[in-house]
């Protein structure tokens, strides 16, 4: 978020994503195989780092929207967004055509009905429902 906690900047927004690609960039130098996942804001600045760092094999988007299309956009892995139909913050369908504006082969957004915008137990099922789509299996978040 922007300074104070208030709403996000241009600044803060670029300095979270060189945040995300450094530590991309590290896990990859180390020989890990590296899959970016993102909630809510941090699908913005999650999937535009790992579309900036050659090398991750892929992205797991839930509750948010795709960054605008780029020229720096140089990586191509498959792209899973899960949004719940009942989002109130994000509209799935505007998510949707987020990440259609990308244009990229492999890209795929879903909405699970009955589910809404809030960071709990739905929203790790949603994630884990992502991972599977890319064949990753699951994940423990602790």
């Amino acid at each position: 978020d922007g300074a104070a906690g208030g709403a996000p900047t241009a600044a803060s927004l670029r300095a979270a994503r060189e945040q995300v690609v450094a530590v991309v960039r590290r896990e990859l130098q180390r020989g890990r195989s590296v899959v970016v996942g993102g909630y809510s804001e941090g699908c913005l600045v999650g999937l535009e780092a790992a579309l900036r760092t050659p090398g991750v094999l892929g992205f797991v988007g839930v509750n948010g929207m795709a960054p605008p299309p780029s020229d720096e956009h140089v990586a191509t892995f498959p792209v899973r967004f899960v949004n719940g139909a009942d989002d109130a913050t994000i509209d799935p369908a505007a998510a949707a055509r987020s990440l259609a504006a990308l244009d990229r082969p492999g890209a795929s957004a879903v909405a699970v009905a009955g589910a809404g915008h809030g960071l709990a137990d739905d929203e790790g099922r949603l994630l884990d429902w992502g991972l599977r789509r890319l064949g990753l299996g699951c994940i423990s978040l602790s």
